[in-house]
């Protein structure tokens, strides 16, 4: 299975793709909501979906509310990396279908290979 990061900050991304690829992991990247959405309703083979809630075109909370809605994509994992640290938006993505929530501040090899052992749908 794949793993679907949708990210606009090409650091991050690039940061992740690197682990990503070290801990054995295919990942497939989009740099925008809408992208993030066509891919994940386009190849079967995501089993995990990082996705940031500051995006272009279609932000975070738009995307998880679609992927969730949809019977195709809705069992999907999905877990949220963003900068925003409230509790409410934590609470609110929570409640809308993520599984978890990173803050890209914290986040590490071993956080990032953790999660991806804790939800990655191998099926």
């Amino acid at each position: 299975m794949k793993i679907l990061v949708i990210e606009d900050d090409r650091l991050l991304s690039d940061v992740m793709n690197r682990i990503l690829k070290f801990a054995g992991y295919e990942a497939i990247f989009a740099k925008d909501g809408a992208e993030g959405l066509k891919i994940a309703k386009d190849n079967d083979s995501i089993g995990l979906v990082f996705l940031d809630l500051l995006l272009p075109q279609k932000n975070g909370f738009e995307v998880l509310k679609e992927l969730k809605g949809d019977d195709q994509t809705k069992d999907i994992p999905v877990v949220i990396v963003s900068n925003i640290a409230e509790e409410a938006k934590i609470k609110e993505c929570k409640e809308n279908g993520a599984l978890d929530y990173i803050i890209k501040s914290n986040i590490s090899v071993n956080a990032l290979k953790d999660t991806i052992k804790r939800y990655l749908k191998t099926s």
